[in-house]
């Protein structure tokens, strides 16, 4: 009852209600992830950030949370510099929910900078595949392909980023980005 007094309070806009009816709800029955999920949203909506990631660590201890839950705690590891954490939650949840485009993207830049080129690639090919015009997608993809010595699939890469990005001129520059600058081919991309 606690719970579904909360979503009321929810949907009123009345965080504060919400929050304190979602708190009972938990207190009273501990072992339901989706109640510590709701209080998480709430502590969220408050931003109350460590308060959220701590109530979603709860619900995602307990059993099956939202792959969005699954997906703030994989980024807020991540900003933390917690990148094991970051991608066992982040694997979770594109398990989860195969068509999460932000948890594919995150997954790829965790594994293009600890250095699983392999794997960061194949995240890049499945967010091309469901969105073919995302410049990140090229560009982390580049990127890990330069890594491997790979340069013209790193440059044929980085050059359909820029095509859809421009601003990824900039980027190219970037220490991790690896390619023999002194080319022709990628002279003329980028300057």
């Amino acid at each position: 009852m606690n719970y579904l007094t909360g979503k009321a309070y929810e949907k009123k806009g009345s965080k504060a209600q919400a929050a304190a009816f979602f708190r009972q709800a938990t207190s009273l029955k501990p072992e339901k992830a989706l109640y510590h999920e709701a209080l998480g949203d709430s502590y969220l909506q408050s931003e109350n950030f460590t308060e959220a990631m701590r109530e979603y660590e709860k619900a995602a201890s307990l059993g099956k949370v939202a792959p969005m839950t699954l997906y703030r705690l994989g980024l807020w590891y991540f900003k933390k510099g917690e990148s094991n954490k970051s991608l066992s939650y982040l694997e979770r949840a594109v398990r989860e929910k195969k068509g999460l485009i932000n948890a594919h993207m995150a997954l790829s830049s965790i594994y293009l900078e600890n250095k699983k080129f392999a794997k960061c690639i194949e995240q890049c090919d499945t967010i091309l595949r469901l969105q073919p015009a995302n410049d990140t997608g090229y560009y982390n993809k580049a990127c890990a392909y330069a890594m491997l010595g790979q340069k013209q699939e790193a440059i044929s890469n980085l050059r359909k980023a820029i095509e859809l990005l421009p601003s990824n001129k900039k980027l190219a520059g970037e220490k991790i980005f690896q390619v023999d600058k002194d080319t022709k081919e990628f002279r003329e991309m980028i300057y």
